[in-house]
Formats: C-alpha cells, sequence, structure tokens
C-alpha cells in the first residue's frame, strides 16, 4: 500500500518462492523434544512472525521444518526482501542436526545489520533463549554464531499433555538509537511449585562495528499552556551495549570450577556488571571470583553471603541475580525466603569498577568455590553486561563474544557468489557457523610435548618438559620445566598428555604413573591439574586432583590417556592409548571421547559419548595413526590433531611431529570434515620428534 489507511487494495503485490530463494526444502514445523523427560513440545506453524522495513528493504523470519542432514528438525528461515524490484535480495536457513529452533522473529540496524531471536530446544538441553545474526558485509545467505542470551532452568510440563503447546511471546526490536537490539522471549522458568512454566527474559546487545543510527528530524515546537512546577531529574544511566555470556558448567561440590569466556571487543570499560544464574543448594557455601587474564585485574565480588554474618552463610537456594556498584543492597545480607534465594541486583561483595578504563577484549575467567561438602549444583548461565566507550572494532559477531555455544553436527555452509542472492544449494540448510580453518595469526603460538629429550631451536628440552613455538617470530622458549616439580623423563611420571586451561593451569597425564607430592599416587588413566607460581626455567606450583579415570571405568592397559583436549561445551575430551569402553562410550585409538560429569577433585563421575571417530574420516586402528594430540578450536569447532607416527588422510600427510587439522561438517558417531596439513615440525625445528602433547595459542 502506499496508505494502508486510506484503501483496502495493495498497489503491488506479487509471490516469493523462499524454497527456491534459499535452495532448501522446507515443511511445516514439528514437535520438538527437550531435556529431563518432560515430553515433547508443540512446533507451532510456519506463518512468518514480523516484516521490518528498512532502508528500501522489507525483512522476515519464519520458523520451518528443515533437515540439515540428519534428520528433520525446526530451523529459522529469513529473507530479505527488495521492495523496489519485489525480488529476493537475501535468504538463508539456519539450521543444525539434533537442535529445534521456534518462534523466531527479527529486527534491522541502521547499518542494514539484522538479528533474529528464538527459543532453541534439544533432548539435551531445556528450552533456551538464543540470538544470531549478521552484518551487511557477510557472505551472501549465512548468520553468524548463535549466543544463548538465558538458559532454560528445567522441563517445561505446564499446559497440556505431550506435546506440549508453547509460544506467545517473541520480539525483537531495535532501539530509537539504530545501534541497540531488544529482544523479549520465552525459556522454562523453575517458579518454585515443582513445574515448568514459561519465563519471559529481555536482553539486549548491539554489533560493535554499528555505532552511528540515523539522524532524527525535529518535529514542531510545542508551547504548552501552563508551566509545570520543576522536578528533579536523575541523570540517565547508560544502557549495557555489550552483553557477553558464557556456556552452563558444573559446580565442584567442595572443590573449584572455572569458566572462560573469550571477548573480541576492543572498546574501554565504563561500567561493568556480572549476572549469574546457579542452581545450588545453600548458596552461602559459594565465592565467586572474576579475572580478566589479560590484564590480571581479579574480583571476588561474593564471597560466601551471609559469611561472617552467620557461621555457615545463606542457608537458601539457587541465585539469579545481577551484581551492580551502583545497585542498593549488598549481596552478603542477601537470603531471601523463596527460591532464588538471592534474586534481584545486589552490589558485590569488593567493587567491580576494578576493571573499569581496561579492555573488555580478551579471556574472562569466573572461577566458583563451593566450600562445603555435600552439596554440588550448577552455573546454569554467566554473562560480563558492560557499557562500552571508545572506539568499536568492526567485523565482530553479534552478540560480541567468542564463546557460542556450537550447535552439534554443523554442516559446512555453500560458497557464497557475487550476486546479491544466494547460490541454489541441494537440501543443504545454511548452518550457524563457518568452518573454515583460520590461517595462523601473528600471535599464534604452538605448545608441544616429546617422547624424548632433544634440542629446538637452540632451547635444550627434556621429555617431560613442554615448549613453545611462535609462529611469527619463528623462536622456540622453554614454558614448563617439569624435572622443576618432580615429573621425570624415562619414568612413569613422564608427560603423555596436557591442556593449558584459561586459569593459567595445567592438565596433564603421565605414561604409567607415580607418586606426586600435593596428590600421592597417580595412574596413567587419571588427570592431574598444575596450578604453577612460576614458569620456564623456574617452575613452581602444586599439583591436585582433577580426574581420576577408575572411577568412570578407564581400568585396561589400553585406556590410558595420551590426550587431552576440552571441548567448545567446556568438556573434557580424551583419547586413549588403545581400545576403551567406559560408562557409556566405546571407541578406539584414533578416536576422542567426550565427558560430562564432575571433575575438579579426586572424585570423579558422569559419562562419556563419541566426540570425534576418526575411522569415519580414514584414520585407521593402525598404532601410526592413534591420536596423541588433540586441541579445539571453539570459535569454529575445527581439531588440530597429531598422531603417533605416519599419517595419510585426504587433503594431508605428515609425521608424528606435524600437525593437521579437521574442519567438522558433523561430529559424533557419524563423523566428516576436511582435513588439512598446519604445521610442519621439522620445518620448524622440531625435526625427528614423536609428539606426545599439543596445544594452540590464537591470537
Amino acid at each position: 500500500w502506499t496508505n494502508a489507511l486510506s484503501g483496502t487494495s495493495p498497489v503491488q503485490q506479487t509471490n516469493l518462492n523462499l524454497q527456491t530463494a534459499t535452495g532448501v526444502t522446507s515443511s511445516a514445523p514439528v514437535s520438538w523434544p527437550q531435556a529431563g523427560g518432560g515430553g515433547s513440545i508443540q512446533g507451532n506453524d510456519e506463518r512468518p512472525q514480523d516484516f521490518e522495513y528498512r532502508n528500501g528493504f522489507g525483512w522476515t523470519s519464519q520458523v520451518v521444518a528443515c533437515n540439515p542432514g540428519s534428520g528433520t528438525v525446526n530451523c529459522v528461515r529469513w529473507a530479505q526482501i527488495n521492495l523496489s524490484t519485489f525480488t529476493v535480495a537475501n535468504a538463508g536457513v539456519y539450521g543444525s542436526n539434533g537442535d529445534y529452533r521456534t518462534f523466531a522473529d527479527l529486527a534491522v540496524n541502521a547499518c542494514d545489520g539484522m538479528a533474529v531471536g528464538y527459543t532453541k530446544g534439544n533432548s539435551s538441553i531445556f528450552p533456551s533463549i538464543f540470538v544470531t545474526g549478521r552484518e551487511a558485509g557477510d557472505p551472501a545467505g549465512t548468520l553468524q554464531a548463535e549466543t544463548q542470551l538465558k538458559a532454560g532452568e528445567i522441563t517445561y510440563t505446564a499446559f497440556d499433555s505431550a506435546p506440549r503447546r508453547w509460544g506467545d511471546y517473541t520480539e525483537m526490536t531495535i532501539a530509537p538509537d539504530g545501534v541497540t537490539f531488544w529482544y523479549l522471549g520465552e525459556y522454562s522458568k523453575i517458579t518454585g511449585n515443582g513445574s515448568g512454566r514459561w519465563g519471559t527474559y529481555i536482553g539486549s546487545f548491539s554489533f560493535p562495528s554499528c555505532t552511528t543510527g540515523p539522524t532524527p528530524t525535529p518535529g514542531p515546537t510545542l508551547t504548552p499552556s501552563l508551566t509545570p512546577a520543576p522536578t528533579d531529574t536523575p541523570s540517565p544511566t547508560p544502557a549495557p551495549d555489550g552483553l557477553f555470556c558464557a556456556a552452563p558448567f558444573s559446580i565442584v561440590d567442595g572443590g573449584t570450577a572455572t569458566s572462560s569466556l573469550t571477548i573480541s571487543d576492543a572498546r574501554s570499560i565504563n561500567d561493568l556488571n556480572v549476572l549469574l544464574d546457579v542452581a545450588h543448594t545453600w548458596v552461602g557455601d559459594l565465592t565467586f571470583t572474576l579475572t580478566h587474564q589479560n590484564t590480571g585485574t581479579s574480583v571476588t565480588f561474593v564471597d560466601r553471603p551471609g559469611v561472617p554474618a552467620s557461621t555457615y552463610g545463606c542457608s537458601g537456594n539457587d541465585i539469579d541475580a545481577r551484581l551492580d556498584d551502583e545497585a542498593g543492597t549488598p549481596v552478603e545480607t542477601a537470603c531471601g525466603a523463596g527460591t532464588p534465594t538471592i534474586n534481584g541486583n545486589f552490589s558485590p561483595n569488593n567493587a567491580l569498577s576494578a576493571f573499569d578504563g581496561e579492555s573488555v577484549n580478551g579471556t574472562w575467567v569466573l572461577t566458583v568455590t563451593d566450600s562445603v561438602t555435600p552439596d554440588g549444583g550448577a552455573v546454569n548461565q554467566w554473562c560480563v553486561e558492560a557499557t562500552l566507550g571508545g572506539a568499536a572494532p568492526t567485523d565482530t559477531p553479534v552478540p560480541p563474544t567468542n564463546t557460542p555455544i556450537p550447535p552439534t553436527n554443523t554442516p559446512i555452509p555453500p560458497t557464497a557468489t557475487a550476486t546479491g542472492v544466494p547460490p541454489t544449494a541441494t537440501n543443504t540448510p545454511i548452518p550457524p557457523t563457518a568452518t573454515n580453518t583460520p590461517v595462523p595469526g601473528s600471535d599464534t603460538i604452538i605448545y608441544v610435548s616429546s617422547t624424548s629429550n632433544g634440542n629446538a631451536g637452540g632451547v635444550a628440552f627434556a621429555d617431560e618438559d613442554i615448549i613453545a613455538y611462535n609462529m611469527t617470530t619463528g623462536s622456540w622458549s622453554l614454558y614448563f620445566d617439569g624435572s622443576d616439580v618432580g615429573l621425570a623423563g624415562g619414568s612413569g611420571l613422564d608427560i603423555n598428555a596436557f591442556h593449558l586451561l584459561p586459569d593459567g593451569s595445567i592438565l596433564m597425564s603421565v605414561v604409567t604413573g607415580g607418586t606426586l607430592t600435593g596428590v600421592g599416587t597417580i595412574d596413567d588413566s587419571d588427570i592431574v591439574r598444575f596450578v604453577p607460581t612460576s614458569l620456564g626455567s623456574n617452575t613452581a606450583g602444586s599439583f591436585e586432583w582433577y580426574f581420576d579415570g577408575s572411577d568412570v571405568g578407564l581400568t585396561t592397559s589400553s585406556e590410558d590417556i595420551d590426550a587431552i583436549g576440552i571441548s567448545p561445551a567446556g568438556n573434557l575430551l580424551i583419547s586413549t592409548t588403545g581400545g576403551v569402553t567406559a560408562n557409556g562410550a566405546s571407541a578406539a585409538d584414533e578416536d576422542l571421547l567426550e565427558f560430562s560429569g564432575t571433575v575438579g577433585s579426586a572424585n570423579t563421575s558422569g559419562t562419556f559419548s563419541v566426540y570425534f571417530d576418526g575411522s569415519d574420516v580414514g584414520l585407521s586402528t593402525s598404532s601410526s595413526e592413534d591420536v596423541t594430540g588433540v586441541f579445539v578450536n571453539a570459535s569454529n569447532n575445527d581439531i588440530y590433531l597429531n598422531t603417533v607416527g605416519n599419517f595419510s588422510v585426504t587433503g594431508a600427510s605428515g609425521t608424528a611431529e606435524d600437525i593437521f587439522t579437521c574442519a567438522p561438517s558433523s561430529l559424533g558417531s557419524s563423523t566428516a570434515c576436511s582435513f588439512s596439513f598446519f604445521w610442519d615440525g621439522s620445518a620448524s625445528g622440531f625435526a625427528g620428534e614423536n609428539m606426545d602433547g599439543l596445544y594452540i595459542e590464537n591470537p
């Protein structure tokens, strides 16, 4: 219509086929599963949720059923329509195997960037709120990696029998500044009555590359007939323009657990708050510390609330709180009668203003200490909420975080063409994340250990050491001297696998076992954590238990751990020297197992699942292609691998001193990936060595 209020017939109309535009066959949404056995949830229908106009284009989104490759799921379909030609300018389908997205709604900023929010669920998570989007310069037909805005808390059981009705509220909108997105969506919420119901959650975020919105056109000047009495007008508080959230993780009962969050945004912090969503009985047991690794600044912002006011702290259950220096009520005195017992805005034990003025960029680590057993729990979600200043970088995903929760078995997207309409795919949905292996950056560091003593670039090392190679300068350095802290080459306490954690500590497994100060007797199926006070040629620190393999079924000689990594979901990854059958999974020595459960002490519990099946992608069960080193890049799911001997797969071949990568299009029991060669050990000064561990530090 030229004026929708003056007539009943549109000036121009046309039919647009979005199946043709995206190349993805679709149908009406299907009912979808959830964690906890509460029954399936209705898929609703495929009607568009909204239509947005911006700069001559119309935008719309809807939920459809599609097949990313391993069965029908619910996907988000979106389209940008040229309103002068009534043609599809850009469109795509966002889906991944095993994941169901529903009630999608989008908005567009002044820079032609689009964001879409929705509820997502699967058999492993409760209904949760996620957002994703694209900037104007992104490849045609693609969206950036999704980020969880609010985690579901409980199995949804309200309304009807299965499939249960879901929805009513979903809305993405853009603020008057033309820059800030606001989303209202629904998640499954604990309401205190034993059943899971809808909870509505509102969050805001922006693309840091879009900083300037439209210039308002002044309206007419109004002359009031009455002069009101003057009132005090408070100074406006800037709305946070950066919300960076991390994945859920378990609290170690009577121990310490950490979670890391990587932020790619160079702007400075004007104000910083922390959002906590915690499930734990007797919250007075808990201490929370936030550390900015890039600067070393660390703040304990919740310190056993109720202590020392009471002997044992607050006895209530659960936390759903924003820690804000400007809040009036101290968290130390918060202990309500309901659940969550700490619910609302509170000032922290120690001021978060210690971070003001720093760049928000880098790695942030949340450390949770549980001082009393026997009540474990979980951090359902934690977020850094920042008001930022300074110049914004370009090309940062929305929301600005490098710790998206990656979809499982994400297919590789089709190659974008130079035209405005995406290429036609053959029943291949546009996936949430690209999986191209990045070219090493200017500060990429490779950490390795060897099975024997040697010399790399003039740096002598023993087989119990870890050495570091700078890919820019080509220089080597000694990172960890094992002999300084009781490890010994040629003995059972020689390093057989390692992984560096964001807090600076090191996970290690050893060749056969022995006795370590601080932990006692360990086996080659165990993992210990080394907490350093110094590194390099004068290494010092202490060991502590991290993972007891015998607790979870690693008991035979073939089940010795010879590779350690961390999955993008934050779970432990291992490979073993031979075949393994333990707590829910069976694997060979070329495979990777993912462990979901409790780690961080000598009391380990949980289950295994196959993360990477090497035989599916050409790694043989022969001894030479046994995986002995692994690192997973959480930003794109790429897997960096090393083998005990020579390897040869499609796209890469090499020896035990080399590293190659798998860019996965699917994982688990049906692994598929594209291989490429990453690092030539011989050309870099590591010739003739057999690597027994690796870690990649990307810039």
